[in-house]
């Protein structure tokens, strides 16, 4: 029984085998199906509670700010850094979720119709292929660019705020201002490499999913 397992697990294969054990691996196959597309709701669930999570956090800044200016590159650089994790934590789970549907339909589909001689299933992903074609995701897009905007902002805020038409620059002046620069500069690249890797693995994850055709 095991070396038969062994063989069905580089894919589609010649073995004979018996009713038993078909089933035996079909149920085998379909817990690994639940597994996974259980994962991929917790994640969708987690994502979502992202939000709520921002909103609290900037009515925490805000009742929080302080009068002393001497804190607020602290504050402000502290909250991008905070959105641009927001956003990083955001692609990687979508980038989860891609990557165990590709999995889905390039290694645990092909198994399944090799043992039912069928693949009269799970066309889900196959109907939203044959709707969507190759279309980009317009908000997988939104990640890189609402963390530059963001960066942006409170560059152009942190610049205002200390008034340098009039005052002399110095390393005194934005020194928390360069400590907060570097990182969030750190993060952003970060950003722009989980969303490269988010699009890529969706590609993969579209090109294994062939269209159905439409009744």
């Amino acid at each position: 029984m095991n070396s038969k397992i062994e063989d069905i697990k580089a894919g589609p294969h010649q073995t004979q085998l018996g009713a038993t054990e078909t089933q035996t691996l079909v149920q085998v196959h379909l817990a690994e199906y639940q597994a996974l597309t259980t994962r991929n709701t917790y994640s969708i669930l987690i994502q979502s509670l992202f939000w709520g999570m921002i909103v609290f956090y900037v009515t925490l800044m805000v009742a929080a700010w302080p009068k002393d200016k001497t804190y607020h590159p602290l504050f402000i650089w502290g909250s991008v850094i905070f959105l641009q994790f927001f956003a990083l934590a955001f692609g990687s789970f979508s980038q989860e979720q891609y990557s165990n549907v590709r999995y889905l339909e390039q290694r645990l589909r092909p198994r399944l119709v090799a043992l039912l001689s069928s693949d009269s299933f799970w066309e889900y992903e196959r109907y939203l292929r044959a709707q969507r074609g190759d279309r980009k995701q317009w908000w997988e897009y939104l990640l890189p660019i609402g963390a530059v905007v963001v960066l942006i902002i409170a560059a152009v805020f942190r610049y205002w705020e200390l008034d340098l038409f009039r005052s002399p620059l110095s390393i005194r002046i934005v020194r928390w201002d360069l400590i907060g620069i570097v990182p969030n500069l750190v993060l952003l690249i970060m950003v722009f490499s989980v969303t490269h890797g988010l699009i890529a693995t969706r590609k993969e994850m579209v090109s294994t999913s062939a269209p159905t055709k439409q009744q």
